[in-house]
Formats: structure tokens, C-alpha cells, sequence
């Protein structure tokens, strides 16, 4: 695998760092943090003669090393801007042989214009996936965060995919159904999560 690390001496565009940061609801200071940013730091893994889940690794790695660093305050990956705590913590559970999952995708959890709980993931489709949307979740904002976080790992981790109408038998005793639909939000091809108990 190839890596290239720049450091780029001015900021990230703007408009596009502001809406990424408006996404994280686990991190208040994104914003802040976003707007007042001076340089960043551009890292790119080729996986070469690898496959995207070990370039995705190497990839956290890198990415949370920098973010050791004395002025590193943010990171800005799969849409949305991370504390660098939380990014290193999650990066670090492949030393526990733990795929770092939310260092790869996002999950946007979000009220959508009928004020029902709605999420989707943003970068499955770097493993060759498609995004996952659940749409009027019967779950809180929590329970829907760590449901799609164990769909997608599974998904990644074993290299499959959802196939049209397939219903899948959670461990939790939750059943499951997958569609495949054009997406509103990404203008393509989605799966959409429905709970059926």
C-alpha cells in the first residue's frame, strides 16, 4: 500500500467543512472547531495489491497518529468533522482486533420533515456497498445509532451484501427487512432498513 500525508497551508473550503461539521451530533464544538481551522493535513492511502477493508485500516491508523499531534483539534472524514479523542479512541480498537468502523462511515442520525427518526450512512460505498437508510425508526436516537453501526460492520466485516426483500433475524431478536430504492437524499440506489417487529 502507498501512503501520502501533505500538510496543505491554508483551510479546507469553507461552505464544505461547515456543512460537514453541522452533521456530528456527538460533538458540540464541531462548528467551532471547523470555522477556525488554519491548515490541514491531506492523507491518502492507495491499497495497491490490498483490499479496501485493509487500506480502511491502515487508513485509521494514519489518520489517528496525526491526530496526536500537539495542534491536531479535528478531523474532518466521511462527511462529518470527529473529535480527535473520539476518532483515535475508535481507530485504536483494531488493537482489540475490532474493525474501527465509525472511522470509515458516518451515521447521521436526524429528525427528518415529519419530525420521524430517520439515519443513514455515508461511505459504505467505498467497500462497495450501498449506503443504508432507515426511515421512521421505532428506536431512540441512540439504539438507531449502534443498530445501523452493527448492520454496516457485519456488512463490511463479512463482505456481503443486502439483497432486494431480504429479511434478517437480528441477535437482539429484532427482525429486519432490506429494500433497494432510489434514495432522496443521495439521488441513487439505497438499501432501506425496516423493522418489522
Amino acid at each position: 500500500m502507498v501512503v501520502s500525508v501533505k500538510l496543505v497551508a491554508e483551510p479546507f473550503d469553507q461552505t464544505t467543512i461547515e456543512n460537514y461539521a453541522s452533521t456530528n451530533f456527538f460533538w458540540e464544538d464541531a462548528m467551532d472547531v471547523a470555522v477556525n481551522h488554519k491548515v490541514y493535513l491531506a492523507v491518502v492511502v492507495l491499497p495497491t495489491d490490498k483490499g479496501a477493508v485493509d487500506a480502511s485500516i491502515l487508513d485509521s491508523q494514519v489518520n489517528a497518529s496525526t491526530l496526536s499531534l500537539d495542534n491536531a483539534i479535528g478531523i474532518s472524514v466521511v462527511g462529518t468533522v470527529y473529535d480527535p479523542i473520539l476518532y483515535r479512541d475508535a481507530a485504536y480498537r483494531i488493537k482489540e482486533n475490532v474493525y474501527p468502523v465509525l472511522t470509515q462511515v458516518y451515521i447521521r442520525v436526524y429528525y427528518n420533515e415529519r419530525d420521524e427518526l430517520s439515519a443513514y450512512t455515508y461511505g459504505l460505498d467505498h467497500f462497495g456497498k450501498l449506503e443504508i437508510e432507515v426511515i421512521d425508526s421505532v428506536l431512540d436516537p441512540m439504539e438507531l445509532f449502534n443498530a445501523i453501526r452493527d448492520i454496516f460492520t457485519e456488512l463490511i466485516t463479512l463482505g456481503v451484501n443486502f439483497s432486494e426483500g431480504e429479511r434478517v433475524d437480528l441477535v437482539d431478536g429484532r427482525i429486519i427487512q432490506a429494500n433497494i430504492s432510489p434514495s432522496p437524499i443521495f439521488g441513487h440506489n439505497t438499501t432501506k432498513i425496516k423493522y418489522l417487529n
